[in-house]
């Protein structure tokens, strides 16, 4: 059934079963949308039920019902829409001609509460935007599967906590914006494996200790960062990617 696949799959805590959770309410939402999806059918029919449970519990954690905008979302049309049906996507959603959900960009749209590890099911994922929302807690060690992640962008919301380790596994990434939160302790050095970056921004946080030296290495990000003056451009320093 689609329950015993995601629990062996994507939520293995117990949380799917519990009354109340944003787990358990995606799974009724998504059975009562999609009664047809059965994961014995093979990969393609699983990749779809992880996503849209994925994105389910991503709107049941983050207060969904208060969205600015949620259209389709919850609806009868899959993530990427129905293309027999004339279907549109969900809001904020776009996809592959494989039908992989490859952006999902939702900044301003009053998003409140934390993000789910379930997120982890966006294998294909390379645009994850929500920034000025109000998203709160830690960011999962699971954004480390995201590796076609290309730009990940949440600056200007209250996520705090350590920044993962698992960060260094985005090697594709160009864009990492996340200033404007509450994130401390060190940062990791494993950032220092993002040598494709042309923007980093982790200004207005709370980090502790010294600069990784494995920044040194991102040399396509300190370009990117170079500032404009009356007198010419200046090369970035340390106060370009943090606030002190």
């Amino acid at each position: 059934t689609v329950e015993e696949f995601l629990t062996r799959t994507l939520t293995t805590d117990g949380a799917l079963q519990t009354t109340g959770t944003p787990q358990n309410n995606a799974l009724l939402s998504m059975t009562q949308n999609f009664p047809q999806l059965d994961p014995s059918r093979g990969v393609a029919e699983q990749d779809l039920i992880s996503s849209i449970y994925a994105l389910d519990v991503l709107y049941f954690s983050t207060s969904g019902d208060a969205w600015r905008d949620r259209t389709n979302w919850l609806g009868p049309n899959t993530p990427c829409g129905d293309v027999a049906s004339s279907g549109a996507p969900w809001f904020g959603v776009a996809c592959d001609a494989d039908l992989f959900v490859t952006d999902l960009d939702l900044p301003e749209n009053d998003l409140f509460g934390e993000l789910p590890s379930e997120l982890r099911a966006l294998t294909k994922l390379q645009n994850f935007v929500l920034q000025r929302n109000s998203v709160v807690g830690e960011i999962p060690a699971e954004i480390g599967n995201l590796t076609e992640l290309l730009s990940l962008k949440y600056d200007e919301n209250f996520i705090n906590g350590t920044l993962p380790t698992t960060i260094g596994q985005l090697t594709n990434l160009l864009n990492l914006t996340m200033s404007m939160n509450g994130q401390i302790g060190p940062i990791p050095t494993e950032i220092g494996n993002l040598l494709n970056l042309v923007h980093l921004d982790l200004q207005s946080n709370e980090f502790t200790g010294t600069i990784p030296p494995s920044l040194a290495g991102l040399q396509s990000a300190r370009k990117s960062r170079r500032k404009k003056t009356t007198s010419g451009y200046h090369e970035p320093s340390c106060d370009d990617f943090f606030s002190h």
